[in-house]
């Protein structure tokens, strides 16, 4: 076995390596933009957010916001938990660069405990509300559409 031979064995590892862990690593959030700016984030059922969903999910509102700050619903309904570093992530400056405000949809018991948690403890850079309809969390944020 020549050093070509290894060369491809180690290319065709790091492929399957990279394809395995993309595989077993589902999303859990639904992130999308509307007509009107606003870009919609909503959490698979039972779902646990951990500091790479974060993170993640704040780089894909960028990507569909082109970059620029944008209002966010964020509906916390399927929410089972969130850690103690994304919270910080989502209440932090980076965040900030990508969010011009936070409309938290909090429709469930157990949402609206993770709601009034989060904004009980974490003071983000922007304004952030809690609401029990999507409804009317878009009167809301309609203000800061640019």
């Amino acid at each position: 076995m020549g050093h070509r031979d290894l060369e491809f064995k180690s290319m065709e590892w790091r492929m399957w390596l990279k394809m395995s862990i993309e595989s077993t690593v589902e999303p859990i959030t639904e992130i999308e933009k509307d007509d009107s700016g606003v870009v919609h984030m909503r959490y698979r059922s039972n779902s646990s957010v951990t500091l790479e969903t974060a993170i993640r999910n704040i780089q894909e509102t960028a990507r569909i916001g082109g970059g620029k700050k944008v209002p966010v619903v964020v509906n916390l309904t399927g929410l089972k938990s969130v850690s103690r570093k994304a919270r910080r992530y989502y209440s932090g400056e980076e965040t900030a660069k990508y969010v011009s405000a936070a409309a938290l949809v909090a429709d469930s018991p157990v949402s609206r405990v993770l709601g009034n948690f989060f904004l009980g403890i974490n003071k983000p850079p922007i304004p952030i509300r809690l609401f029990i309809s999507e409804e009317k969390a878009m009167e809301w944020l309609v203000q800061f559409i640019e």
